[in-house]
């Protein structure tokens, strides 16, 4: 009678759309993939992994296309989006005088722009207050307080997706307008989890208040605080930070000689990664390629 009992119920998981192999196949691969992502971050080689990445992106969504309530894949498909334009698209944009610049940029916002949608579409997943408020800047509060901490990676990656998308946009007042979104997020996230990605919320917090002048809520004690934090919390190997507050508040402040302090040492360093911070040795890859580029772009900013 038992093994009865369970044939019905396995025919049962088999036919229900809920419960199917295959939807239980594609949470088994997702999760797979979620917990193969230190793979990528402790390797330094970014021509390697800026190769892989798109094939990985494809692939998730083409399982999305099987299981699209999966919060899961959807917070992890924001994340490769933010990671894949941000280290090898968006890079282009900081040379000078390149010749397609225009189609570049149109390709970095529409990569952020899949970020977004796809946090978006985890977040309204994890919380129903969501639906009808993520994108309501007076009423957002009631859908970032109802995601908890399982749902840290949807809204953190939803909010980095963003807040790239409006540094590459600050000509667009539309774009500008959503800068609120990218402060409650982060806020939310510190609350929850504040060392997820080595503190990273910071990074993002520095970056929104250093880039702005006081009248659009900029503030350089604000982005200090934050860059302070970031790298008490990193306990200094997050080498991303020094590169995000030279390029956007040093440059604000018109502080050149600060902003090439900061990022020759990282131009010239080569220390390896070890321990802890092994999994920083991609982000840190970024931040030495970032910091030549802003080197050589520096008249631009100056």
């Amino acid at each position: 009678m038992r093994l009865v009992h369970t044939t019905v119920l396995v025919l049962l998981c088999v036919l229900s759309s809920q419960c199917s192999i295959r939807t239980m196949a594609i949470r088994e691969v997702t999760d797979l993939v979620t917990d193969g992502v230190p793979a990528f971050e402790r390797d330094d080689d970014l021509e390697l992994v800026g190769n892989a990445l798109p094939a990985n992106i494809k692939l998730l969504e083409a399982m999305l296309e099987s299981d699209p309530r999966n919060a899961k894949l959807l917070a992890l498909l924001s994340q490769m989006y933010a990671s894949y334009s941000f280290g090898f698209v968006e890079p282009a944009l900081d040379q000078a005088n390149i010749p397609n610049e225009d189609a570049v940029k149109t390709r970095v916002n529409r990569l952020y722009l899949r970020g977004i949608a796809y946090g978006e579409r985890a977040l309204i997943l994890a919380a129903g207050a969501c639906e009808k408020t993520i994108k309501v800047a007076t009423q957002v509060d009631a859908c970032f307080e109802a995601i908890d901490r399982d749902s840290v990676p949807a809204l953190f990656w939803y909010g980095f997706n963003l807040a790239a998308y409006i540094n590459r946009n600050l000509d667009n007042v539309g774009a500008l307008g959503q800068g609120v979104f990218i402060e409650k997020a982060m806020q939310r996230v510190i609350a929850l989890d504040e060392k997820y990605m080595f503190g990273s919320a910071h990074l993002l917090l520095m970056a929104y208040f250093g880039s702005r002048p006081p009248m659009m809520g900029g503030s350089a004690e604000k982005a200090k605080d934050h860059y302070d934090r970031i790298k008490e919390l990193s306990k200094g190997a997050f080498k991303l930070a020094d590169v995000y507050y030279a390029r956007y508040v040093m440059v604000q402040q018109n502080n050149r000689a600060s902003f090439e302090k900061l990022l020759k040492p990282l131009v010239n360093d080569k220390a390896e990664s070890a321990g802890e911070a092994a999994g920083l040795r991609l982000y840190n890859a970024m931040a030495k390629s970032r910091a030549e580029l802003y080197l050589k772009s520096i008249d631009e900013y100056f």
